[in-house]
């Protein structure tokens, strides 16, 4: 009986795969190399594999089997479907190609993905790990109209990134943030809103700074024009600017200091 169970258990291991879902969907088999390629330094990677494989096994767990720095943060998680590994790039993690010896296997160990080496590039080139392909257009707006400019941000990278984007309008003084976070290789059109008085034209500045690698730091800039309206061509009038026939301006002058 013994003899069988051994028989057994060397033939499940024989056929054993998972698949691999991200972030590179591959069908992964015992002593596969995996590359993943590139991930930024202080960002998250997370392999996502299916749990039930196509001859019915169960997955349920995944082990790390080689030694790895100190400086590495790793954990596993699981839900119905899935198993995921999660391995944080350490902050200051030179540039190269770094391996993580895994095995895969359910709670009885009779189906095992073993000898699967992970080897994660760390690229600390800003051009690698995210693209910036500016704004969609200048906006065009009215003054004291809400508006918006819209910035598109690519993640290049196959690990999860996390930027602030700070924005300014050059000559004020005010200036806005948001933060995002990017799945691997997502791209996405944020939208950036906007309120401006006076009716000229504007440069916006947005500064993408990354929250995991400073080494991340990218700029991208645009023209904003802003049109007069009616109610903006009055309040000038009550300060002062002529736009209107001079003839008109007594009456235009009381409509700007009503607040018109």
């Amino acid at each position: 009986m013994k003899k069988i169970l051994l028989i057994l258990m060397f033939i499940a291991g024989a056929n054993a795969y998972v698949q691999m879902v991200s972030p590179v969907d591959m069908e992964v088999q015992p002593l596969d190399k995996v590359l993943i390629d590139p991930v930024g330094p202080g960002q998250e990677v997370v392999l996502k594999f299916e749990r039930i494989t196509s001859n019915l096994y169960s997955m349920d767990s995944v082990h790390l089997e080689n030694e790895i720095d100190s400086d590495w943060q790793t954990r596993t998680s699981s839900d119905s479907e899935f198993l995921y590994f999660h391995i944080i790039v350490p902050p200051n993690k030179h540039a190269g190609v770094h391996p993580f010896l895994l095995t895969i296997s359910n709670d009885e160990g009779l189906e095992r993905v073993k000898g699967v080496e992970v080897k994660l590039a760390v690229t600390q080139d800003p051009a690698d790990l995210i693209d910036i392909a500016g704004f969609e257009e200048e906006p065009n707006l009215y003054a004291e109209e809400q508006g918006q400019a819209i910035l598109i941000v690519k993640n290049k990278a196959k690990s999860i990134a996390k930027y602030e984007i700070k924005t300014t309008i050059h000559g004020l003084p005010k200036q806005d943030s948001l933060t995002i976070q990017l799945q691997p290789q997502e791209t996405k059109r944020l939208s950036l809103p906007l309120k401006l008085s006076d009716e000229r034209a504007y440069t916006l500045e947005a500064n993408v700074l990354s929250k995991d690698n400073p080494s991340v730091n990218e700029t991208s800039t645009t023209h904003v024009f802003v049109r007069p309206t009616l109610s903006s061509k009055f309040k000038n009038i009550g300060q002062g600017f002529p736009l209107i026939p001079l003839t008109m301006a007594p009456f235009y002058a009381v409509l700007g200091l009503l607040g018109f």
